[in-house]
């Protein structure tokens, strides 16, 4: 019975303590880079999670992270990047400030080292839009610059050179949307006018060629382009008609045209109307249609399409768990390194594939998910099912269930769902790590 009793009051001291900081889980954006994400919450505060071998989740130290954790210092974002191992955030006054992988001059802060906090970035002003690629940084300012810093080796920062810059370098002064992949930049200088440049070798600048470009070389054939996005070695476009294009590496069928030979010319997306919004990954790509569905192609060995399914997709297939009703519809979406992240219309985020760093956020431990999977609450995320009556779901709803009188230390007999913290020990040592509580019995 005092064993029943103890954990009793545990489970509700729990729903008290966290009632807040789960109801709070909400965003506003949401970017996916290499083994990371990152996330704008709504209150102007900036999440990451995922792999931090390089400082990247910004919460000064080198731990990787299951759940979403706080950056340090940053209380009014607008927007934020993740790059390779690096991430960038906009700031409400127009302000830049980056972390992680200061390799190459990547961070804009004058200097090649690595930051596990936030740095300012000196230079660009009334920002209003970071993209983080491989090892280079550009920012859209608010009056249409385009400023790019960091590795420089195929030319992505577009200043003529293939020299690294630890400081920004102004490319253009008539910009109005940005894409940053791993190793080029593409930018839309107005109606019928996208430029592209850096690496080229599997035609992801759209020229035509495959001859890598450290100056801006203009995209033909893309009608009024109105945004763009930017994967490892491809790249998208969606124009004012809703068609979409895309151009560069299709080895694993992420350019949607249903096969698999590379084009270094933009190529119509087929089965796809409606279309809001395009994420270019790693190896696959994804769409958001106006319904708030989400249909996704290429790669998908470890379910990065989030269709159920590992096979490999050459055109558009349906992403299942979300659109399906009001609370599922999907506003945002964002395509790593075989890994997906989409926002919905609730301010909860859903990622799916890759799991092996914690890139999906679900808390569960580091496995790949097939389908969309809630992105646990920052901060206290547990996986409890069994002797300890509680459970913290990726949803950010607490549940409780029948209190189970189970011997010895070992609970995992009495765990249900796919609970990986399924012995006391495990459960005190996340508490303890994560939220500063040992009292945990027995």
């Amino acid at each position: 019975m005092k064993k029943i009793l103890s954990v009793s009051l545990w489970v509700g001291w729990i729903i008290a303590l966290f009632s807040n900081v789960l109801n709070a889980q909400t965003y506003n954006q949401v970017a996916t880079g290499d083994t990371h994400a990152c996330a704008v919450a709504t209150t102007g505060a900036v999440h990451c999670w995922g792999k931090n071998t390089q400082g990247q989740l910004g919460n000064g130290t080198t731990f990787d992270s299951m759940v979403p954790t706080q950056v340090v210092g940053i209380t009014n974002a607008t927007q934020v990047a993740a790059g390779v191992f690096h991430s960038c955030a906009v700031l409400d006054t127009g302000a830049v400030r980056c972390w992680g992988y200061g390799g190459y001059g990547a961070l804009g802060d004058g200097t090649f080292a690595n930051r596990l906090t936030p740095v300012d970035v000196a230079g660009p002003v009334a920002v209003v839009a970071v993209g983080a690629g491989g090892q280079h940084t550009c920012v859209l300012e608010a009056g249409g610059g385009v400023i790019c810093w960091g590795g420089n080796g195929f030319g992505q920062l577009g200043n003529g050179t293939n020299t690294n810059s630890g400081v920004p370098f102004s490319i253009t002064n008539s910009g109005t949307h940005l894409a940053v992949g791993n190793n080029h930049t593409c930018v839309r200088r107005g109606v019928g006018n996208v430029q592209c440049w850096g690496k080229n070798d599997d035609g992801q600048l759209g020229d035509g060629t495959t001859i890598s470009r450290n100056s801006p070389t203009i995209v033909p054939g893309l009608g009024d382009a109105s945004t763009l996005s930017a994967g490892y070695s491809h790249t998208c476009s969606l124009n004012g008609t809703n068609t979409l294009k895309c151009w560069g590496s299709n080895a694993a069928g992420q350019l949607g045209t249903g096969n698999t030979t590379d084009s270094a010319a933009p190529m119509v997306v087929p089965n796809l109307s409606t279309v809001a919004q395009v994420a270019a990954g790693a190896y696959h790509s994804c769409a958001r249609l106006s319904n708030g569905t989400v249909r996704c192609w290429g790669f998908n060995a470890v379910g990065q399409l989030g269709n159920g399914s590992t096979g490999q997709s050459l055109q558009p297939t349906d992403t299942k768990g979300v659109g399906s009703n009001p609370a599922n519809t999907v506003t945002g979406i964002a395509a790593g390194n075989d890994f997906t992240c989409a926002k919905l219309s609730t301010g909860y985020l859903r990622c799916w594939g890759w799991g092996e760093f914690g890139q999906t956020g679900h808390g569960q431990g580091p496995s790949n998910q097939f389908t969309p999977q809630f992105v646990a609450a920052s901060g206290c995320a547990l996986d409890v099912d069994g002797d300890g009556a509680a459970r913290l779901t990726t949803d950010g709803v607490l549940l409780t269930r029948a209190l189970r009188l189970v011997g010895g230390t070992a609970v995992s007999n009495a765990a249900t769902g796919t609970a990986t913290r399924n012995t006391w020990a495990a459960m005190r040592d996340h508490l303890n790590t994560s939220c500063g509580i040992t009292t945990l019995a027995p």
